[in-house]
């Protein structure tokens, strides 16, 4: 008796991805199936522990730029007096004790020299350099009293440090006064350096 070998017949069948299912109305079931076919998620995506880390980094960057930023203006805001004291005197000559005293003594008895302590009367009163007249920055009349002085003429300014000659020489810039150099740390420099004072 011959045997006759059946071969089984090879079904191919397409398989195809589902996402969603939805009804006629065209909103979903409410349930994704998801199939054997299903795409794996990209390789290239980050895991989301990595995400954090990434994250994180990017949140200290910017918390170090902000510091940054922060003490920059900081240092500005709060710089030393005798800083915003060169700030305010920029473009006038800011002379030291000795080269003060050159210029007192070379101009001594000139109409056109001015020396101006601009401290209060009883610091005026109390010590002094020779030759000074007193207008008292903190007065409110200072700019009245500036106003009416001689432009023409050359001004050397001083306070105690240079703190008050820094607001006066900005009401001078301001009243269009050009001939004006300053002491450099006031009468406090002045007698530290050794030199002579008047009362």
């Amino acid at each position: 008796m011959g045997m006759t070998s059946r071969v089984p017949l090879c079904k191919n069948t397409s398989r195809q991805d589902e996402i969603s299912t939805t009804n006629e109305g065209g909103s979903t079931d409410g349930q994704e199936k998801t199939v054997r076919g299903a795409a794996p998620r990209p390789l290239h995506l980050p895991p989301r522990e990595e995400l954090r880390r990434v994250r994180s980094r990017t949140d200290m960057k910017t918390i170090y730029w902000m510091a940054g930023l922060a003490a920059i203006v900081f240092a500005f805001l709060f710089r030393p007096s005798f800083l915003r004291a060169q700030d305010a005197t920029s473009g006038y000559p800011n002379l030291s004790p000795s080269e003060a005293r050159e210029t007192i003594g070379k101009r001594s008895g000139d109409p056109g020299f001015v020396l101006l302590d601009v401290r209060t009367p009883k610091e005026f009163d109390a010590e002094r350099i020779e030759g000074a007249v007193m207008v008292d920055y903190q007065s409110p009349s200072f700019r009245d009293e500036m106003a009416k002085r001689d432009r023409a003429k050359f001004y050397l300014v001083y306070c105690r440090t240079g703190t008050r000659t820094n607001g006066a020489v900005k009401v001078m810039r301001e009243l269009g006064f050009r001939n004006v150099s300053v002491i450099g740390g006031g009468i406090t420099k002045w007698k530290e350096a050794g030199l002579p004072t008047a009362r």
